[in-house]
């Protein structure tokens, strides 16, 4: 009898370390998957967008409120005190490596977290600390021009709502190239480039009125009309089309934001409507990165990458694509 006790005791340890296998393994991403086929940028159907602003428009946004058809993803079962989920890109592919957060608060201000990263089929399942629980980050990393980005990934179900630790919850994310993100965030600020998931820029110029000798250089003249044109150039992120935004401006306010561009490499140019070409030139504090305008001050056109916030995903928040705006000053030459 002695003997019996410590193999029944080894049975039962084999019996739950078998069970807790079970319940932790990673499913099958279903049979109903379905994968795009990615096509060669020279491939891409070509198109033009064209926006005309007043002299007070604040900013434009390039895609409004379209976005890529997201992927399918199979069905999974609630587990109790855990959060689930697939992450796939915009073809359907699973993503390995995406970095997914929770935080969880019973007395708020108090914040305890957990995370996890993708296995090889997208996968991911953390243990939700006890409380009222939110994700608090959700994003991969791609190779981007001259360096890394990180990128956040969209809710599926385009939702993050609270909930609470012991229900557990099934959260699917796709990467996307652009879109809007939280949908109360951009009604109250359309402008802000962390509200959508594409680049974005930030157009400033002078203004003079004729013969005025005090005016900063490079100054246009108050009235006039100018052209910025933004043409896909080599490389666009998971793109769908091929796509040449062109955007006309009256000079008025100082300032404007160009938002939700999908996310590639472009030639960026700038001429008045007459036809002169004006000089583009970088400012402000990510001036001096590798990404932005290359050359970072030129007549016509230049190149363009746009900043991403971090290369690190554990500093990627929620709803966005983590781009900073391209800070761009257009002037006279």
């Amino acid at each position: 009898m002695k003997h019996l006790i410590p193999l029944l005791f080894i049975s039962i340890l084999s019996l739950h370390a078998c069970t807790t296998e079970k319940e932790n393994e990673s499913p099958d991403p279903g049979p109903d998957d379905v994968i795009t086929q990615e096509l060669e940028f020279s491939a891409l159907p070509t198109s033009t967008a064209s926006f005309a602003l007043s002299e007070t428009a604040d900013h434009v946004n390039v895609m409004g409120n379209q976005r890529k058809p997201l992927p399918s993803f199979k069905s999974l079962q609630v587990k109790p005190g855990r959060a689930i989920g697939f992450v796939k890109d915009s073809y359907g592919r699973p993503i390995t490596g995406a970095y997914i957060g929770i935080r969880s608060s019973v007395i708020g201000g108090v914040y305890s977290s957990a995370t996890a990263v993708t296995n090889d089929k997208g996968y991911y399942e953390i243990l939700i600390p006890f409380g009222t629980a939110e994700f608090f980050s959700a994003a991969t990393t791609i190779d981007y021009g001259p360096g890394r980005a990180a990128m956040g990934v969209f809710p599926a179900d385009s939702a993050l709502n609270s909930f609470a630790s012991e229900a557990g919850v099934v959260k699917n994310f796709v990467l996307i190239p652009y879109g809007r993100g939280r949908l109360d965030a951009v009604s109250e600020r359309p402008w802000l480039s962390s509200n959508y998931f594409g680049g974005s820029l930030f157009i400033s110029y002078n203004t003079k009125v004729a013969g005025d000798i005090w005016a900063p250089a490079g100054s246009l003249l108050e009235g006039s009309e100018f052209e910025i044109k933004l043409e896909p150039e080599e490389w666009l992120f998971h793109a769908a089309e091929r796509k040449t935004i062109v955007i006309r401006k009256k000079t008025g306010n100082l300032n404007f934001n160009v938002v939700n561009i999908p996310v590639g490499r472009y030639k960026i140019s700038a001429r008045l409507v007459n036809g002169a070409e004006l000089r583009l030139k970088e400012i402000g504090p990510d001036a001096g990165s590798n990404f932005g305008l290359s050359p970072k001050q030129a007549v016509g056109s230049t190149t363009l990458w746009f900043h991403p916030n971090t290369a690190q995903t554990n500093l990627t928040g929620t709803y966005t694509g983590n781009w900073n705006p391209i800070d761009v000053k257009i002037e006279l030459p």
